[in-house]
């Protein structure tokens, strides 16, 4: 009997892809058919938008993507004994390479932590943008660094420890993240950067940053901003949320990306789609030690960095529970 496993990914294009993936690791091991329902939980942002992404934006190869229910209500999972449900509580931690691992081991399959991670990039690799949104993506960005601004809902005053930001925080990682760009500018001869953000006030004031370097170093002649040419978008702009998803696989194509950010599920997976390479700054913020981006350290190199030791991840999500930070593995609802 083939099992149908289905999935209702929430938050934002980052989570959901994430989680996506999670299932799709889980799924290809337990020999589950996967069905994902993308759009079936929508919310509303502060920030003026929704977690709604067409599917005309994507193109998922064979991963089987639904945008609402109407497949899901073809079984009752009180009545149909081959459908199961991918249930997830803590959206961030347990759905990352090494839990996926655990709970496989845990269930008797035999497998190693680095095919589980090897098959988390297959995977990604697989999430491709539609051809409208592929004719989009500047010309020369695979040439670009990419950098990935997050303002409006990872600054709190009492931020979650493992992704979050205090105001005091995000004014040392922006330090942090000028003064690389700086770098990268006085050591490459025409450097060129693409910079996204859900705050178009903030990504303007930081490109105006970067073009303020690049002139005190007497290289603004040398120095691209590389910009979406809006002309080419004209067939999908009256898709919702088109603009995110475009910003989304043009960070995955640049060289190398950087993170504006202590974290955040947007670039990390646009880095395993993409080169998987990450710049994250969170190692210069003093509780660098308890930030999630390190659980992604065996399928992304982090700081020029990858680690497949099996006993750091396990600490790191001890100290997860001793903090009371860590809600719970994903588990399967019969």
């Amino acid at each position: 009997m083939t099992y149908n496993l289905f999935i209702k990914p929430i938050n934002g294009l980052g989570d959901k892809i994430i989680n996506i993936l999670g299932a799709a690791v889980y799924a290809y091991y337990k020999k589950f058919d996967l069905k994902v329902f993308l759009n079936e939980k929508i919310l509303f942002y502060r920030f003026g938008s929704s977690n709604f992404y067409d599917l005309s934006l994507f193109n998922f190869n064979d991963i089987k993507v639904y945008n609402n229910n109407d497949e899901y209500k073809k079984y009752d999972l009180n009545q149909t004994e081959n459908a199961l449900l991918f249930i997830n509580p803590d959206l961030i931690v347990s759905i990352t390479p090494y839990c996926v691992y655990q709970k496989l081991k845990s269930e008797g399959v035999n497998v190693s932590f680095e095919e589980v991670s090897n098959m988390f990039l297959t995977i990604a690799k697989k999430i491709q943008p539609s051809a409208m949104v592929s004719k989009c993506i500047p010309i020369g960005i695979e040439k670009a660094h990419g950098i990935h601004l997050r303002k409006s809902d990872k600054i709190k005053e009492h931020p979650d420890i493992r992704h979050e930001m205090s105001p005091d925080e995000n004014i040392i990682l922006m330090k942090k993240l000028l003064s690389t760009i700086s770098d990268i500018i006085e050591s490459e001869e025409t450097p060129s950067f693409f910079v996204t953000s859900e705050d178009n006030k903030h990504k303007n004031l930081f490109c105006e940053s970067i073009k303020n370097i690049a002139k005190e170093k007497g290289k603004e002649q040398n120095v691209t901003i590389l910009e979406i040419d809006e002309k080419l978008c004209e067939n999908i702009k009256s898709i919702k949320n088109y603009a995110s998803v475009l910003d989304f696989f043009c960070l995955s194509k640049c060289k190398s990306i950087i993170q504006g950010t202590k974290y955040s599920a947007f670039s990390v997976v646009a880095a395993l789609i993409g080169n998987e390479k990450l710049i994250n700054l969170s190692k210069f913020l003093e509780r660098d030690h308890l930030c999630i981006i390190y659980l992604w350290n065996s399928v992304l190199k982090i700081n020029e960095n990858k680690n497949f030791h099996e006993e750091k991840y396990n600490a790191f999500i001890n100290k997860y529970k001793e903090l009371n930070v860590f809600y719970g593995d994903f588990y399967i609802s019969w």
